[in-house]
């Protein structure tokens, strides 16, 4: 455990340790001097500490879960809200097709996405984009090929993924091909995969038309 995490666990116990001794303080076995209290509870003459659950939290580093039940016009107007304003877009997805072609270009763009600590939406959509396309020529020379590899052990291998975070990326990757406005987004891959049913909704069913096809 480093200086700082020492620092921080030995506050929070003191923390913990004051609210368990001020609440010892208002605790009595007996009749008269719990009236007492109750008394001088009711009257504000005593306050009641605080409960320490935050503090708890805090010490085992435990974050509430947030709630991720929005409607699908929630989604829609909330993604609306994360568009970036004049952001540089390439031009289209302009690259042959072919085995060795995309690899290049997935290297070439896994480096970036290495670099910038995978925050950029734009450029894992795009990864995503292209894992789709090499995701059949893989399977393509799979079938033509003394090519042995699974998917799973070329994406961490080559790519320096697991192959769930490749699906996620080829669900983003495949959404944004077809639905270019959401390549604009300032979202987090994680936090955009979080609403992937509500996505399926919208963006694969004919109830929401209209709304689908501002994306595009």
């Amino acid at each position: 455990m480093s200086a700082k995490e020492q620092r921080r666990v030995t506050n929070i116990c003191n923390l913990l340790k004051k609210y368990h001794s001020e609440v010892l303080k208002l605790l009595t076995t007996s009749e008269e001097n719990y009236e007492k209290v109750r008394k001088q509870i009711i009257s504000k003459e005593i306050n009641i500490p605080l409960c320490p659950k935050k503090n708890l939290h805090d010490y085992f580093q435990l974050q509430k879960k947030r709630n991720t039940k929005m409607s699908v016009e929630q989604l829609d107007e909330y993604l609306k809200k994360l568009i970036r304003k004049n952001e540089f877009q390439e031009d289209g997805h302009s690259v042959e097709i072919n085995f060795e072609k995309i690899y290049n270009h997935l290297v070439e763009l896994n480096s970036v996405i290495n670099e910038e600590k995978r925050k950029l939406f734009y450029t894992s959509a795009r990864f995503g984009y292209f894992l789709n396309l090499f995701y059949i020529e893989f399977f393509i020379k799979k079938q033509t090929s003394d090519f042995n590899e699974t998917w799973a052990d070329y994406v961490k291998k080559h790519f320096k993924i697991s192959d769930t975070y490749s699906r996620i990326l080829r669900f983003i990757g495949k959404l944004t091909g077809e639905y270019s406005k959401l390549q604009q987004l300032s979202i987090s891959v994680r936090e955009f995969y979080k609403y992937k049913q509500q996505l399926e909704i919208l963006f694969y069913s004919d109830k929401y038309v209209v709304l689908k096809n501002q994306w595009k």
